[in-house]
C-alpha cells in the first residue's frame, strides 16, 4: 500500500503518520506482522532521504531489515548508525549479536562494525 501511495508522500508529517498506521498495525497484528514490515522499508527510507543524519532512522531500518531476513542490509544500516551516532556502539554491537551466528561468520571480525 506504500507503494501506491508512493506520489503523495511528500513531507514528513504524511511519513510520520503512515509510519505510526503500520506500527499499530503491526502491534495489532498476531501472525502477519511480516506483511507489514515491508512497507516500512519504503517508509524509512523515505525519512532518511528527508533526514539523512539522523540516526534512529537508520536504526529503525536496520531493525526492520533484520525481521525480514535483510541481514546484510540490516548490518549495513547498523554501522550507518555508529556513524551518525558513536555513542551508540555498545547498543548496536549488541544488536548485531542478535543475528543468526552463520550469518555474522561471513563478515569480517564476526561482523563487528
Amino acid at each position: 500500500k506504500a507503494h501506491q501511495n508512493q506520489a503523495n508522500i511528500d513531507s514528513r508529517n504524511t511519513l510520520s503518520q503512515l509510519l505510526n498506521r503500520y506500527i499499530a498495525a503491526i502491534q495489532n497484528s498476531r501472525g502477519k506482522e511480516l506483511e507489514y514490515h515491508q512497507p516500512l522499508v519504503f517508509i524509512y527510507n523515505t525519512l532518511i532521504n528527508f533526514e539523512p543524519e539522523n540516526f534512529q532512522h537508520h536504526a529503525s531500518l536496520s531493525y526492520v531489515y533484520k525481521v525480514l531476513g535483510e541481514y546484510f542490509k540490516a548490518w549495513q544500516e547498523a554501522s550507518v548508525v555508529i556513524k551518525l551516532s558513536p555513542e551508540s556502539k555498545q547498543n548496536v554491537e549488541e544488536f548485531i549479536k542478535t543475528f543468526p551466528e552463520e550469518f555474522l561468520k561471513q563478515l569480517p571480525n564476526n561482523g563487528r562494525l
